[in-house]
C-alpha cells in the first residue's frame, strides 16, 4: 500500500475548463472517486499529482479510493505509470494481466445513491491496440447523465491519451488522461502552491538541509507534544488539511480535527510507543508536479501497540507557500 492511500483509508475508518458552476451543485453531494484494479502489472496510479496507489510485484489489486479532496473544478489529470518486467520487456508478465481506471461520480442525495462512470481506460497486453488500451472513454464532450439528479445541466470534456516516456526509468512510461469536470468545491490550496526544488538536482546534504529541515522541525513539535500528552499544540498545525477535508466529505466545520484528536488520544491512552524522529530517515520526497512534499519512505510520526504488532503511522503531506511549510494533506 502506498503513502496516499493508507492516508485515506485512515481518513474512511474516521468516517465514511474554467466554467461558472451553480451553488445549486452543493445540495447534492457529490463523491468522486477513482477504481483501480489490476493484475501482473507493475504501476504507481495518481490524480492530479497525488499518488493514490502503488504495486510493484504485480499483485491482483482492487480498491476503490475516495477523491474529493483531490478533484477540482476544471482540468483533473489521471495518470499512472507502466514499469516493464524483465523477463518479458513488457508492462505484462503474462496474458490476461491489465490495468482498469474509472473516475466515478455518486449522488448520495439520491435514493438508491446513483452511480455513474465518468471515464474509463483498460490497460491490457501490447498487440491488442497499438498503443496497449483495449478499451478507453472516446475523447469529447460528454452531459453529466441525468440520473445524477443535478438541478443544472453540467457538462465535462474528456481528453486523448498521452504518452510521457521520459519519467527516468528505462522503458517505463506514464501514461495521462485529463478530464475537464464541475465539482461543488472550491478550489484546494495544494493547486495554487510554491514549486518545490527537485531533490534530486540537489545533493544528499542539500537536500536535507534546504527541503527536510524545516518540514521536519514541525513534525519534531508535533512529536513532542504528543509525547507531553499536548493536544491543542498539535491541531493548528492541521488547520488546512482539517479544514478542507470537512468541506471535501461535506462534515460541519471541526469534524477532522475532533478525529485527529481522537486518534492521538487513542495512541496515547493505549501506551502506544511512538518511535523517535531521525532526519536521516527523512530523507524529502517530492510529487511529479513538484507541488507536494513528503519525508522518508513511511510516516516520520508513528507508533506501535505494546506488543509491536500493530503499526499506526499519521500521514502528513506538506504544501509551500514562500518560507512556510503547511501540512496540506
Amino acid at each position: 500500500m502506498n503513502y496516499f492511500s493508507h492516508f485515506l483509508l485512515l481518513v474512511i475508518s474516521f468516517i465514511y475548463i474554467p466554467t461558472t458552476f451553480g451553488a445549486s451543485m452543493l445540495d447534492q453531494e457529490l463523491y468522486y472517486k477513482l477504481e483501480i484494479s489490476a493484475s501482473g502489472i507493475r504501476c504507481y496510479v495518481n490524480i492530479n499529482g497525488v499518488q493514490l496507489q502503488e504495486e510493484t510485484e504485480g499483485d491482483v489489486l482492487n480498491v476503490d479510493i475516495p477523491v474529493n479532496a483531490l478533484v477540482r473544478s476544471g482540468s483533473n489529470v489521471i495518470d499512472f505509470e507502466l514499469y516493464p518486467w524483465k523477463e518479458t520487456g513488457s508492462f505484462t508478465r503474462k496474458g490476461g494481466d491489465k490495468l482498469s481506471i474509472a473516475l466515478k461520480v455518486v449522488n448520495a442525495s439520491t435514493v438508491n445513491k446513483e452511480e455513474v462512470t465518468l471515464a474509463k481506460l483498460i490497460y491490457k497486453a501490447p498487440g491488442v491496440a497499438e498503443t496497449g488500451f483495449e478499451a478507453s472513454t472516446k475523447p469529447g464532450e460528454y452531459n453529466f447523465p441525468t440520473s445524477l439528479n443535478l438541478s443544472t445541466k453540467q457538462k465535462y470534456l474528456v481528453s486523448d491519451i498521452k504518452i510521457n516516456e521520459d519519467i527516468g526509468y528505462d522503458g517505463a512510461k506514464r501514461f495521462l488522461l485529463t478530464v475537464d469536470m464541475p465539482t461543488p468545491f472550491p478550489e484546494w490550496k495544494f493547486f495554487s502552491s510554491d514549486v518545490i526544488t527537485d531533490p534530486e538536482t540537489l545533493s544528499e546534504e542539500e537536500a536535507l538541509s534546504k527541503l527536510a529541515l524545516k518540514p521536519f522541525k514541525i513534525l519534531e513539535d508535533i512529536h513532542s507534544s504528543i509525547l507531553k500528552n499536548d493536544l491543542a499544540s498539535i491541531l493548528p498545525y492541521f488547520k488546512e488539511r482539517n479544514n478542507e477535508l470537512d468541506i471535501a466529505m461535506y462534515q460541519p466545520k471541526g469534524t477532522y480535527e475532533d478525529k485527529l484528536r481522537l486518534s492521538l488520544q487513542e495512541s496515547i491512552d493505549e501506551h502506544r510507543v511512538f518511535d523517535d524522529l531521525d532526519l536521516e530517515y527523512s530523507y524529502p520526497n517530492v510529487n511529479h508536479t513538484k507541488k507536494l512534499l513528503w519525508l522518508g519512505a513511511r510516516p516520520v510520526i508513528y507508533c506501535w501497540d505494546k506488543d509491536e504488532v500493530m503499526f499506526t503511522g499519521y500521514e502528513t503531506i506538506f504544501r509551500k507557500d514562500g518560507d512556510n511549510w503547511i501540512i496540506t494533506r
